[in-house]
């Protein structure tokens, strides 16, 4: 079982802790197709395995230390969501779709190696827009307006059975602090966390299954801040 205390706030105030975690694994992503929010894939068999053998896995909370479970509404996550915490509040964050991969979705690298846009978006580092597709500054505008309102949430929380008390949280308290996860896709950990942690948006990738751990945190201008970040693995794969 996790157990996470704040040891050092920096004067700033902390909401809690967010456990990022990305969906199971769906036959497209087995194939390395692009699935994005035009192909709402059910998990595989192998991915449902993996899945619910994740319960048990050391880096991830309990379902009695989560408050609250955050979820893109694309089946998916909304599979993982349910096999990983059934047990466990949840709420649809529609801005959490995956982005639209426009003449891509659907198809991998083999299907469109002697495609020419393809081969210039690849040339471009991975980094252009995707043609016909949703453009990145619109995915990561609604991604972000997703996450502020979750923070937006946690914010009006208030002492209660839970025993929570976010205006107390100071760099001296080191008291135990809420925790909630977001079930959801890669492109959206990659957009939050490049946008608050620090970093570049590829810094972020993660296989099926894992994630990252951070806790919110808020300065004393009220800006928002992901910091003590936790990659969600085994030791193995850390290696």
């Amino acid at each position: 079982m996790v157990r996470w205390k704040i040891e050092d706030a920096r004067k700033w105030s902390c909401l809690g802790r967010i456990f990022f975690i990305r969906h199971g694994a769906t036959k497209g992503n087995a194939q390395g197709r692009y699935i994005g929010s035009a192909s709402d894939e059910d998990l595989s068999m192998e991915g449902m395995l993996a899945v619910k053998a994740l319960r048990h896995a050391p880096y991830l909370p309990a379902p009695s230390q989560l408050l609250k479970l955050y979820m893109s509404p694309m089946m998916r996550c909304r599979q993982t969501a349910g096999l990983l915490y059934p047990e466990v509040l949840k709420e649809s964050i529609e801005d959490w779709r995956e982005i639209y991969f426009g003449r891509f979705e659907g198809h991998n690298y083999e299907e469109l190696k002697t495609d020419r846009a393809y081969q210039a978006w690849i040339d471009g580092g991975g980094e252009g827009d995707f043609p016909e597709g949703e453009s990145r500054a619109a995915f990561r505008e609604r991604v972000l307006r997703g996450f502020d309102r979750v923070v937006t949430e946690m914010e009006t929380w208030t002492p209660g059975e839970r025993g929570i008390l976010l205006e107390s949280i100071d760099e001296s308290s080191k008291r135990e602090i809420p925790n909630v996860a977001a079930v959801v896709h890669g492109g959206v950990i990659m957009t939050i966390l490049s946008a608050y942690a620090g970093g570049g948006y590829f810094d972020y990738q993660c296989a099926n299954g894992e994630g990252f751990a951070c806790l919110i945190m808020l300065d004393s201008g009220h800006g928002l801040h992901l910091t003590d970040l936790v990659p969600l693995r085994s030791e193995e794969e850390k290696e």
